[in-house]
């Protein structure tokens, strides 16, 4: 994420062994993380989960000099070898939009799409514009470098909780990911 020249990221930390194997209980949730997002056991496209963990954050602002730790939770899903995660936290600064990224709407709920990342301070290119214009790529700020690659994400914020769903080396598409996005949305 950039900011009038400073950057600011979020940092975070998890366990690679599951904290949960079956969908938590909102009880367990609320005592762990602070709050209760929806989870699906398993999307219509076949990805169903496979585990849970509670993360534990710290966004970085680089301008103000301040950092501010959070908690969050992560469903892994899996089909075929393919992975997704759900990530969610009810932290609104590290989510500050930057205007790098492609909409959807869905009942009035705003679903961000991302795919191509750079560094904070990277300037487009006309051939990135072009690219960004005709939806070849979709933006995203905070890589050590330039990278296009498989990674893909959708974001959106519903009742305060901050979602975002992430597929690396998948065959999901944008669509694919958007509909996802509105599962959780319905659930």
């Amino acid at each position: 994420f950039a900011s009038k020249g400073a950057v600011n990221y979020v940092m975070g930390s998890t366990s690679t062994k599951p904290d949960y194997t079956t969908i938590p209980v909102t009880e367990t949730l609320n005592k762990n993380v602070g709050f209760s997002p929806k989870i699906v056991e398993q999307f219509s496209n076949g990805y169903t989960f496979k585990g849970g963990h509670n993360g534990k954050n710290k966004y970085v602002d680089e301008e103000n000099g301040t950092e501010e730790k959070y908690k969050s939770f992560m469903a892994d899903y899996e089909k075929d070898g393919n992975k997704v995660m759900l990530s969610a936290d009810t932290y609104a600064d590290s989510h500050k939009d930057q205007g790098n990224s492609e909409v959807s709407d869905y009942n009035g709920i705003s679903i961000s799409y991302t795919n191509k990342i750079v560094p904070a301070d990277y300037q487009q290119t006309e051939q990135d514009m072009k690219d960004e214009e005709s939806g070849k790529y979709v933006f995203s700020y905070g890589a050590e470098k330039v990278e296009i690659s498989q990674v893909q994400g959708v974001e959106w914020e519903q009742d305060g909780i901050y979602y975002n769903i992430t597929a690396i080396d998948s065959s999901l598409d944008k669509q694919g990911l958007i509909d996802m996005a509105k599962e959780v949305i319905d659930n």
